[in-house]
């Protein structure tokens, strides 16, 4: 399942090439080592194509540490004994920037969300509440060509706030982690250490608290990352999860305003699904592409 590429294709409007990629085994692992050679071989022949493709596979080649970069994360038995699947998670919390781009595209194709509010383009988007998280992962997945995850009533989820959400977990579009998923990610999966925090015993060196915050949300990325590359798993935003525990939905993470007990990879909340403050974003999940 190689997303990178069909995700470039279809940005460069080149989607008709997709056949000769599919043909020849290219995978989104070999793109950026491709070269103008290769794609001749492949058989496309105009020179405009293969450069917009060249930078397009550079790019996205350098854009592992960027917001928006997955992390396959192999499956396993959290403490508790929970078992867990393969899945990809976002590195990051999902930024204004991704926010922004993905719901203006949204709104011109009939989706209702809110406008969401942070303190930079790098900072995690907040002030969205649950029904807003899950039909702006519908929308990246339209925008992208991927699954749609979240329906009602057996169309895809775009309007309104309905308890009657359902997710098709196999459509392999983007969504919420469920909370194992996003515990066993935040311990470091396979790669743990068993440290309390995402990354590490010292929570001043993984993420933003009520004692080193500044009273303030920070950009995803500035604190040092967990065992499997993940950034800011504790402390900075409360991540929504997909869920319910009676009838709210459960977040992870604590948050810059918290302490440090509630940062921990173990710690859970919930909220209603219609609430919104500044300290709640979202980070992104999906199948694993192998």
């Amino acid at each position: 399942m190689n997303r990178k590429l069909v995700s470039i294709l279809k940005k460069e409007g080149l989607e008709h090439l997709s056949k000769a990629f599919q043909e020849q085994g290219v995978t989104d692992s070999i793109l950026s080592e491709l070269s103008d050679g290769d794609l001749r071989e492949l058989g496309i022949e105009k020179l405009g194509e293969r450069k917009r493709l060249l930078a397009a596979f550079t790019s996205e080649g350098g854009a592992q540490n960027e917001p928006g970069a997955m992390v396959e994360v192999q499956g396993g038995v959290l403490p508790d004994g929970r078992r867990v699947g393969s899945f990809a998670i976002g590195k990051f919390a999902v930024t204004m920037d991704e926010w922004r781009m993905v719901r203006e595209w949204a709104l011109e194709k009939g989706f209702e969300m809110a406008t969401g509010r942070a303190g930079g383009l790098k900072h995690p988007v907040t002030e969205i509440n649950w029904y807003d998280a899950v039909k702006w992962c519908n929308a990246k997945s339209e925008m992208e060509g991927l699954g749609i995850v979240y329906t009602l009533e057996g169309r895809p989820y775009r309007k309104g706030e309905s308890t009657d959400v359902a997710c098709n977990w196999m459509m392999g579009g983007y969504r919420l982690p469920a909370e194992a998923e996003w515990e066993w990610a935040a311990r470091g999966g396979v790669k743990s250490c068993g440290s309390v925090y995402a990354g590490g015993d010292n929570l001043d060196a993984v993420g933003w608290h009520d004692g080193n915050s500044g009273d303030m949300c920070h950009p995803v990325g500035q604190k040092a990352p967990n065992e499997l590359g993940l950034f800011d798993m504790s402390g900075n935003v409360w991540e929504w999860c997909w869920d319910l525990v009676g009838v709210y939905r459960v977040s992870r993470g604590g948050s810059w305003n918290l302490d440090a007990a509630s940062c921990s990879s173990a710690y859970r909340y919930d909220y209603s699904p219609d609430y919104r403050n500044n300290t709640l974003g979202f980070r992104l999940a999906l199948v694993p592409s192998l």
